[in-house]
């Protein structure tokens, strides 16, 4: 190392060192990282190629499978964090407060608090509220009253698709233009809602794109691309679709969909008879069942935490951060510093 300028031969032997910046040997970011170290009075006559933010990110990931002779001491670790710049990388910022937090302990065992750097978080999309499906738990499907119908409907529009349409060719056709009109409970553009899902719920219709499908099964996934303003919202259509998905052997019990209007519309109206009589019993029905419905438990939802400990010297002990040297070595003992 030298902090006047390099002679020609000289500035030739350093700069063999930049075509070892490709190495991705574990201990080669750690060699790099010491030859950085090593000039870091000297940048000036001896620059290294390679950046030391970088090599950094890599060493820490690649850290546990460095050789033992090759990795860094703590205190070059926090003196090369010290001389980068840690604003962009979550790495190096919590590298770098956790070793502070750790040397700032005097008792092996006395832990140290350091504040948790998360990495840039793009703004989630509308869209990852599907991901919040089971996570709603709607009873409204229990509940009893007399004004029930006037207080949970609105107009719902069916038009219930030819069998011949839900098979083979055709059925992929039909998910098709489903996917591309769209759907929701009270109707979509080819007027498919609640009642097509639940008649595919309760075998009413036969919905088969391949040899094994289920109707419940599609019914089921169907369910789960509804819109996520109807998903995330309770309401006594979507309510009874959870129900069924959660209890499937109650499906062959269900009330079942018959519409026998002398005049047939894709709109249905609130009160209308075939609509009425067919809600009341599936609410009679659900009533009926409260007690044995099934509905899962899920787990807390992860939370990532602001702050971590971390034991102090006892952590700096670990053999993950001993270096050997070998001051002597004719000695018949040898330190191993931390």
């Amino acid at each position: 190392v030298s902090d006047t300028t390099l002679s020609d031969e000289e500035q030739q032997i350093w700069d063999q060192f930049e075509t070892f910046s490709l190495d991705t040997h574990p201990d080669a970011f750690a060699c790099r990282l010491k030859l950085s170290y090593a000039t870091l009075g000297c940048s000036h006559t001896m620059p290294c190629k390679w950046s030391v933010g970088k090599e950094l990110e890599a060493y820490i990931a690649k850290a546990s499978d460095v050789s033992a002779a090759c990795r860094l001491p703590v205190a070059m670790m926090l003196r090369l964090l010290g001389e980068c710049d840690r604003s962009k990388s979550a790495v190096l910022v919590n590298q770098w407060r956790l070793l502070m937090a750790a040397r700032s302990t005097s008792e092996p065992t006395q832990e140290a608090t350091f504040p948790v750097a998360y990495p840039f978080a793009f703004r989630a999309d509308p869209v990852s509220r599907l991901a919040m499906f089971d996570s709603v738990k709607d009873t409204t499907c229990f509940e009893k009253r007399l004004d029930f119908w006037g207080q949970h409907f609105s107009m719902v529009a069916y038009s219930r698709p030819p069998p011949e349409c839900l098979q083979g060719v055709p059925c992929i056709q039909f998910v098709d233009r489903l996917f591309l009109n769209g759907f929701s409970l009270d109707g979509g553009g080819d007027n498919i809602s609640f009642f097509f899902l639940y008649e595919l719920l309760t075998g009413s219709l036969k919905m088969c794109m391949g040899p094994g499908d289920s109707s419940y099964n599609w019914g089921a996934i169907l369910i789960r691309l509804l819109p996520p303003e109807q998903t995330q919202t309770k309401g006594l259509l979507m309510s009874i679709l959870r129900c069924l998905m959660l209890n499937r052997r109650l499906v062959r019990d269900m009330p079942r969909y018959e519409d026998d209007r002398t005049l047939k519309t894709t709109v249905m109206l609130p009160g209308q008879k075939v609509m009425a009589e067919l809600i009341n019993k599936i609410s009679d029905f659900m009533i009926e069942h409260k007690e044995s419905m099934v509905w899962p438990e899920l787990p807390p939802v992860y939370s990532k935490p602001a702050e971590l400990q971390v034991a102090g010297a006892q952590f700096l002990a670990d053999h993950v951060w001993l270096v050997p040297y070998a001051m002597d070595i004719k000695c018949r003992r040898r330190q191993l510093p931390p």
